[in-house]
């Protein structure tokens, strides 16, 4: 295997300071953010009274849609010795969080690339969520792949002040840790299974945790087999590669009582589809090096949550394996028992996901989580029902997904919930063993893969979260669409922790 030892050099460097306002932030690349339903009426009047210089030179140019409020419109500018990016994201009724993410994240990695050391920030009217917000995305946005080039790049540090009232020095410092925490998940998902194999990935985590309280646990093949781990080992069971059940416990003093948040991930490195065998277009097969993002969104909100000190105690238990084809891979068929002891029909090996998380919540409830959350790139049937702009969101407990739903889509990562109804189960039954990990059709594939997982998490209130689109950026990270992963779901983790810390 051709394992990279883990550094942190992937790692944007983006350092955040703090202006209250335009004047005090300083004379660096001013990039500027703004909605408008008065084709940008309001926004040149603001400009007017904080920069006259460049509200000087944006009157010479009133035809320009990215000064009229066209969506997604931007325009260059240099007022006297200073240069400007003026970025227009559209009309008000799309300013939303996942708007202000996107489209922030999207111009600041354009002004990155014209090399300034120093950036001011402004994103007109913004709210003090907003201004969070704004912080983190542009911390996203200096992520860049190179980690398996023979030619690495050095990250050079870039300062952005970011100009706004109601968001201090702290708050800041905390967006630039999850934007940070987002990056890991990315580096994770896009880096090929070559490289992060289950024991790779589990050293490559170890080492970027490191001076960070988490413990860590690892059962290895013959551990799972002890503890009853059929159902994850049946996916593991083609593969020479030895299958990784990774648990980091974070337990700080002075944690709020009774609380133990469990985020569970899907972490297959590569899904061949078993002797179910994928079959489609070349390029949808590359992308199976991604499968494991919800267990890198899991590392990476672990090692933020860490890293920050919140108050609140998490356990992260991450599924590590690839699906692969052999001579002792499981057939279609076979008949297994997961660990809490209910046997399981494999009627499909391409519905692997869900028998790595039937043994990883189960994990989860035995370390004493009081709530589940898991993260999967769990099925197509999600992708074509949402697309790549929603994660769906399943559930066994109204109050806990109410909770769950408001802070992802208040953190600009929005969810949309899919219904689990008792016929979903019906078609679940089978013939030969307590449950089968497939229904009876292609139809409404998304909730009959969650009403399995369902079935393994007793009655602790859990959220299932597929992020099988909202996993990927579509065209906008990497130029040949083979690094184009997007860490779903690490900040939004990291945010469930922070509100139930408080």
């Amino acid at each position: 295997m051709n394992y990279i030892h883990a550094s942190d050099t992937f790692l944007p460097n983006i350092r955040h300071s703090h202006a209250a306002d335009w004047a005090g932030a300083g004379k660096g690349l001013g990039v500027l953010f703004y909605f408008s339903d008065d084709q940008g009426a309001a926004f040149r009047r603001a400009v007017k009274t904080m920069d006259p210089a460049l509200s000087a030179v944006l009157e010479r140019e009133p035809e320009l849609d990215a000064l009229k409020g066209a969506t997604a419109e931007a325009a260059w500018f240099q007022a006297g010795e200073r240069t400007y990016y003026v970025v227009s994201l559209g009309a008000g009724t799309r300013r939303d969080p996942s708007g202000l993410r996107v489209g922030v994240e999207r111009a600041m990695k354009v002004a990155y690339g014209r090399k300034h050391k120093g950036v001011a920030m402004y994103v007109d009217g913004a709210t003090p969520a907003e201004l969070r917000l704004a912080a983190e995305a542009a911390v996203v946005a200096g992520y860049r792949y190179d980690t398996t080039k023979s030619e690495r790049k050095a990250r050079e540090e870039i300062q952005v002040s970011v100009v706004g009232r109601g968001i201090n020095a702290s708050e800041l410092a905390e967006a630039e840790a999850v934007g940070r925490g987002t990056a890991f998940a990315r580096e994770l998902a896009i880096l090929p299974a070559s490289h992060a194999y289950p024991k790779a990935v589990v050293e490559m985590v170890k080492t970027w945790a490191k001076g960070l309280p988490i413990e860590f646990q690892v059962y290895g093949r013959e551990e799972c087999k002890a503890k009853g781990m059929g159902s994850f080992l049946s996916v593991a069971a083609g593969s020479h590669n030895e299958p990784q059940m990774l648990v980091m416990r974070y337990k700080p003093k002075g944690a709020r009582p009774g609380v133990r948040l469990g985020f569970v991930g899907k972490g297959v490195i590569f899904d061949t589809g078993g002797y179910n065998l994928k079959v489609g277009a070349y390029k949808d097969l590359i992308d199976m090096k991604a499968d494991m993002g919800g267990a890198a969104a899991v590392c990476g909100a672990m090692m933020t949550v860490a890293k920050l000190g919140v108050p609140v105690e998490v356990i992260g238990v991450c599924g590590l394996t690839d699906n692969m084809i052999s001579g002792t891979a499981t057939h279609p068929g076979d008949v297994v028992k997961s660990m809490t002891g209910k046997t399981i029909e494999i009627q499909n090996t391409d519905a692997e996901g869900r028998l790595v998380l039937a043994d990883a919540v189960a994990v989860a409830r035995e370390e004493g989580a009081t709530q589940l959350v898991d993260v999967a790139t769990l099925t197509g049937a999600c992708a074509i029902a949402l697309g790549g702009y929603f994660t769906g969101l399943m559930t066994n407990d109204r109050a806990w997904a109410s909770k769950v739903s408001e802070i992802c889509n208040a953190n600009g990562e929005p969810v949309w919930e899919l219904p689990l109804h008792y016929r979903h189960a019906d078609e679940l039954k089978s013939d030969v063993a307590d449950i089968s990990n497939m229904g009876k059709g292609r139809e409404g594939g998304a909730m009959l893969a969650a009403t399995f997982i369902r079935q393994f998490v007793g009655d602790t209130p859990w959220v299932h979260l597929d992020i099988a689109g909202s996993g990927n950026i579509f065209g906008d990270t990497g130029v040949h669409g083979t690094a184009r992963y997007s860490g779903v779901m690490a900040s939004s983790l990291v945010q469930l922790a922070l509100a139930h810390g408080k």
